[in-house]
């Protein structure tokens, strides 16, 4: 029974700017709420964002999707909030978060690479990687 929910949740389209919100979400609250369950929904919400940024065996993305959310993830302010809780996620969350994170820097807007840009005018993220 439980699976149809889950295939109900998973057929609802989200906006781009409804899945930024939930990520931003998630991770402002992994300092507020339990840990074990803020971790758990930034984990989910770093899984479906995955599937929507890289598809998957049987449906592929939507680019202007792809697009739309990662410009979205850069004026929300997303990108700093992946590099500072890092060190806090799991093995499995981390990898997931680091295949988007490479999705997301091959996204052009025009003639620029928003993302990429985003870390231009925020070098102190950088520094916090390389650290």
């Amino acid at each position: 029974m439980s699976f149809f929910f889950r295939m109900a949740s998973r057929l609802r389209p989200s906006t781009p700017e409804e899945v930024v919100r939930s990520i931003k979400d998630s991770f402002l609250a992994l300092h507020t709420r339990t840990h074990a369950k803020a971790l758990e929904e930034v984990e989910k919400n770093i899984s479906s964002l995955r599937l929507m940024l890289s598809g998957d065996g049987e449906i592929e993305p939507n680019q202007e999707q792809v697009l739309q959310i990662s410009l979205e993830i850069c004026k929300e302010d997303v990108l700093s909030l992946f590099v500072q809780n890092l060190p806090s996620l799991g093995w499995g969350v981390r990898k997931d978060l680091v295949h988007c994170w490479c999705i997301l820097l091959r996204q052009k807007d025009n003639e620029s690479y928003c993302c990429v840009q985003y870390i231009e005018n925020h070098l102190e993220l950088l520094d916090f990687l390389v650290g």
